[in-house]
């Protein structure tokens, strides 16, 4: 009687380790992205996606932009009135805003200026 359970058991678990296949569904891969990477700062206020595909990251130490491969950060020596960014925004002309504590900072292809 104690072998029947232990295999009754020994399925259950090898059936919820499958359940993944008989239900279909594919299984999310995430990737995680640090300062180490390239990222501005490891705390990230906002995330915005432009029409060219780069991904826009508000941080605690500027602006950080991954086209898929590699990463630009923008911070107070490239115009931005402060560092610590709260949120972003596209506008439809293709210009990027960036709230800071001190203001606006706009990207428009040519440098960030506020």
């Amino acid at each position: 009687m104690g072998g029947q359970k232990v295999l009754f058991f020994m399925w259950m678990f090898i059936l919820c380790l499958n359940a993944e296949v008989f239900a279909g569904e594919a299984r999310q891969v995430w990737t995680s992205f640090r300062q180490e990477d390239g990222l501005a700062h490891n705390v990230v206020t906002a995330v915005l996606q432009t029409p060219d595909g780069a991904m826009w990251f508000a941080t605690l130490g500027g602006v950080s932009r991954y086209d898929g491969r590699s990463w630009e950060k923008y911070g107070v020596e490239d115009g931005l009135p402060g560092n610590a960014i709260q949120d972003l925004v596209a506008a439809p002309d293709g210009a990027l805003w960036a709230a800071v504590g001190r203001g606006f900072g706009r990207e428009a292809r040519q440098g960030l200026a506020y």
